[in-house]
């Protein structure tokens, strides 16, 4: 407002000030208006636009078929496809198949109280969804470390730090060069760790829920106490289960008070190291199990050979080496007969002790992985015989022919 000691032009431009003000509320109260109008007509083209679009035009039975087909590979693709439009909701919601599929994967998340409560949330409704289907139970927690896990790695990492000459196995040895020892902190994993709660409660507080389990597959931790803890956690009952795959896994987990009870097992995989597999019995009927499939990562000496004897019903088998360090070859005893296989898939780098005594197989894999090209196949008969070449081998080729050359 203009003052009475004000000069005349500018009592004027004060005036013109207070007109321009109100034309520009006049002119944001219109723009609003035509913005609203603006975004609703764009909604309204957008909603006959997405009406056209060929995938409404898609059979319900065939979307659900898809997302089915994709849900066994990727079970978050269920909750995922809750949120693209009513029409996938309804169709996702009212079908049990898609939630029969349920995975658990955790990493080093520092808020596991958070990621185990979401984790038990989407399990109970995928319990609720899926009816009366059968279970397939995904568990990855082979990345997982406790607490003390990642504060021993800050610790270490500190001591390094201060010390740059000495490397990881004298930082946990400190206290022979320092004056003062100190003791890295032992894991407490059922006291912090809610992820070990989660699936404490998973495996022991429903026995009608394992009932449905159909397959499970655990990727363990890479750490002995937290593999042990977890481990011990699994060795419940699930009567139904026919299917089992481990990593990480170690058989000397394996002991009376910890022994997985599965009766009805029709398929075993492991990975790890695997010295011997008889003290599987009795919480599994080996003479049940029709597919085998074993991984060594771990270099030993092994016996587990002759326990092959137990599974006289294999179909398939796979033996898979992947020893680093091999401090021997595979060898079969004589007496080790399959009158049952199908198809064997081998892979290892001393394939020249094995004295297969199989019928003739329908398939054949064999895994190429020989530094001195002394390639040498099982000595059977096979329809069909594929051979996989390692990128070890094929590394070392290309660097042999360059030498040639």
């Amino acid at each position: 407002m203009a003052s009475i000691s004000d000069p005349p032009e500018i009592c004027h431009a004060l005036e013109q000030l207070e007109a321009t003000k109100r034309e520009i509320e006049q002119l944001s109260s219109r723009l609003t208006v035509l913005q609203k109008k603006h975004d609703k007509l764009q909604q309204t083209i957008n909603a006959y636009r997405a009406s056209c679009a060929p995938i409404h035009a898609f059979p319900d039975e065939l979307l659900l078929q898809i997302l089915e087909e994709y849900t066994e590979h990727d079970p978050y693709l269920a909750a995922s496809s809750l949120l693209v439009c009513r029409r996938w909701h309804n169709i996702a919601l009212h079908a049990p198949q898609l939630w029969n599929y349920i995975e658990f994967t955790f990493s080093n998340e520092w808020d596991m109280k958070r990621a185990a409560a979401l984790s038990k949330t989407m399990y109970m409704a995928c319990l609720a969804r899926s009816g009366s289907r059968q279970l397939h139970i995904r568990i990855d927690i082979a990345g997982l470390n406790t607490s003390s896990d990642r504060l021993r790695d800050l610790v270490l990492a500190y001591i390094l730090s201060l010390e740059p000459e000495m490397d990881a196995r004298q930082a946990k040895d400190a206290s022979t060069r320092w004056s003062s020892s100190w003791l890295l902190p032992k894991n407490s994993l059922s006291y912090i760790s809610h992820v070990y709660q989660l699936f404490r409660w998973l495996t022991g507080s429903d026995d009608a829920q394992r009932h449905r389990w159909e397959t499970l597959s655990l990727a363990l931790p890479a750490g002995k106490e937290d593999r042990n803890g977890f481990w011990s956690l699994f060795c419940c009952t699930a009567p139904n289960l026919t299917s089992l795959s481990v990593t990480n896994f170690f058989d000397s987990m394996i002991r009376r008070d910890a022994s997985p009870r599965f009766p009805r097992l029709e398929s075993l995989a492991v990975s790890g190291r695997i010295a011997f597999l008889r003290n599987l019995s009795p919480g599994i009927d080996t003479t049940s199990i029709t597919r085998l499939e074993i991984i060594f990562t771990e270099p030993l000496a092994y016996t587990w050979a002759s326990d092959l004897a137990l599974f006289s019903r294999l179909r398939h088998l796979g033996i898979i080496d992947r020893r680093k360090y091999r401090v021997q070859g595979i060898c079969l005893p004589t007496d080790a007969t399959f009158d049952h296989l199908e198809s064997l898939h081998f892979s290892t780098t001393a394939p020249t002790d094995i004295i297969w005594n199989v019928p003739p197989l329908r398939v054949l894999r064999v895994g190429i992985d020989l530094n001195d090209w002394l390639i040498k196949v099982p000595d059977v008969q096979a329809e069909h015989v594929a051979v996989e070449f390692t990128w070890d081998f094929l590394n070392g080729m290309e660097k042999k022919l360059s030498e040639i050359s």
